[in-house]
């Protein structure tokens, strides 16, 4: 069975909304156009990242299942009133899943629709993650180029199923500019094909989990859940049960986005999704919180998941491996189009999530803060 697909808000009271920036109107910005002295410059670039969700900070994790051909993913992140769901998630069903996280991308911009197109013709995760990166090295903030600020992970069928990328400049802007302590920007997985694959996972499962500002310890979490034991739901017996115990192991342990930890007594996140996609592009189960701040959304995610079990039960013997050779995949699919391709898009004006305004407009505001900033 599968669930409607529905969002959540977090149940709080109502809340204002504040305008949401576009995420690539300042590619190609850079300061030193400006011949600053370098404080002064240094200065502007904490104008602009404390101005502009540029950086958006996230934990998530991705995975694939061979037994089902089922593709999906769980994530989080701390920006009130922001879609992270809509933010994040690809996938080309049957094929590969993908998130996009620290400065998000255009959903509708050359280096998505390319990495897209390449998930649906199947092609490697090395291929898709350098092409991303190579199509991305002529924009910059500031100094900074924006390929330096991106962090990937990804997971498919293939044998290399599982990969990730954190860009170096991730840590020098939390650190440096936005004086943001103790965070930690990495990616980590594992896949049913390597050698040192644990045995709950080996022909089976793959998986990336990732993480930018978040406390140390955050991305490891996501790791160990994903494999763990189960704890007292011990719902670990397809992907949604894996799924949903990683993030959750998140919160447990205290740990997740270090500005919620900071700023919002402690919680992990402000928003969070769980999202599988069947092999036919259909999905199995989609629950996305967008919450303010005043609650955990992982839990409230949690508990909606616990009442989605209850009507998807674990599946019966689930552990004959049933992953599909190598030969029977490519044949099936020799002759045959992916289904369609879920990249996740920008919301449309009433919906919930980000909005997003003119590029002009952004451009202009940003040099005007800019001019102010140094007349003062």
């Amino acid at each position: 069975r599968r669930i409607p697909r529905r969002r959540r808000r977090a149940r709080s009271p109502p809340i204002r909304r504040t305008l949401a920036l576009p995420r690539m109107a300042l590619g190609t910005l850079s300061i030193s156009a400006l011949a600053l002295p370098p404080e002064m410059s240094r200065g502007i670039l904490v104008l602009l990242f404390s101005l502009l969700t540029v950086v958006e900070a996230t934990y998530s994790i991705v995975a694939t299942d061979a037994n089902t051909r089922q593709v999906g993913g769980s994530g989080a992140t701390c920006l009130p009133s922001v879609d992270v769901f809509e933010g994040l998630y690809l996938s080309a069903p049957n094929r590969s899943v993908l998130h996009t996280q620290g400065q998000l991308l255009e959903r509708n911009g050359t280096i998505v629709t390319t990495a897209v197109a390449k998930m649906e013709r199947d092609e490697s995760i090395d291929d898709i993650l350098t092409k991303m990166r190579d199509l991305d090295t002529s924009s910059f903030i500031g100094l900074i180029p924006t390929v330096e600020l991106r962090q990937y992970g990804m997971a498919n069928f293939n044998t290399n199923s599982h990969g990730g990328y954190t860009g170096q400049s991730l840590q020098t802007v939390y650190d440096d500019y936005l004086e943001i302590e103790n965070t930690k920007q990495i990616d980590i997985g594992a896949g049913r094909n390597d050698e040192d694959a644990d045995s709950i996972i080996r022909g089976r499962y793959s998986f990336h989990a990732q993480g930018n500002v978040v406390a140390e310890g955050t991305v490891t979490s996501l790791y160990d859940g994903f494999l763990g034991g189960g704890g007292e739901d011990n719902h670990h017996c397809d992907m949604a049960g894996r799924l949903i115990s990683a993030i959750n192991s998140v919160v447990e342990g205290g740990l997740g986005d270090m500005r919620c930890i900071n700023d919002h007594d402690g919680i992990s996140a402000t928003g969070a999704f769980l999202h599988i996609d069947n092999a036919d592009g259909t999905e199995l189960i989609h629950i996305n919180i967008i919450g303010n701040g005043t609650l955990e959304p992982v839990e409230e995610m949690r508990q909606e998941f616990l009442a989605w079990r209850e009507s998807n039960p674990c599946p019966v013997d689930t552990t004959d491996d049933q992953t599909p050779s190598n030969e029977t995949y490519m044949t099936s699919n020799a002759n045959t189009t992916a289904p369609n391709v879920k990249p996740a898009m920008p919301s449309s004006p009433g919906s919930s999530g980000t909005k997003v305004t003119s590029t002009v407009f952004l451009t202009t505001l940003v040099i005007f803060a800019a001019m102010q900033f140094v007349a003062n």
